[in-house]
């Protein structure tokens, strides 16, 4: 059986650039958004998993931005929303979910983990509206 952990998150700035996850701190935690790139495999050694992305804030950034836009609704997948940044309780809940999955195949895990962050792998698994086999029962790279 294959369990995915989280090998590395970083934040994805505006700019192109990546910080540590640890290394970034919103200017205000209790209001903002940022898009995350978390690298999840089934190894903890480090050397192979998938980039997973995942935008984390807050519902009164949220609101902020509906108010701003004057939009009714907001389609938010894949978030995270969060009452207040803090990298070790955000770091936790996802390691807590990683935790309770545990399939028979990489992809069948990926599929899973692409319910809570978009997977950079997702669309490969279709070929001409059917699953590629080959692809699906690969190991992450």
């Amino acid at each position: 059986m294959i369990k995915p952990c989280l090998l590395a998150a970083y934040v994805c700035c505006d700019n192109g650039d990546e910080l540590e996850f640890d290394e970034f701190m919103p200017d205000d935690p209790d209001m903002f958004h940022v898009r995350v790139r978390l690298w999840i495999g089934s190894n903890p050694d480090g050397r192979s998993g998938d980039d997973f992305h995942v935008t984390i804030t807050t519902p009164s950034y949220l609101d902020s931005q509906m108010l701003a836009t004057g939009n009714e609704i907001i389609m938010v997948k894949p978030y995270i929303l969060v009452r207040h940044f803090e990298h070790a309780l955000i770091l936790q809940n996802i390691r807590e979910a990683l935790d309770e999955i545990e399939e028979t195949s990489w992809v069948r895990v990926a599929v899973i983990l692409h319910q809570m962050a978009s997977w950079e792998f997702f669309y490969a698994i279709f070929q001409d509206g059917n699953m590629d086999r080959n692809f699906a029962e690969r190991e992450p790279k």
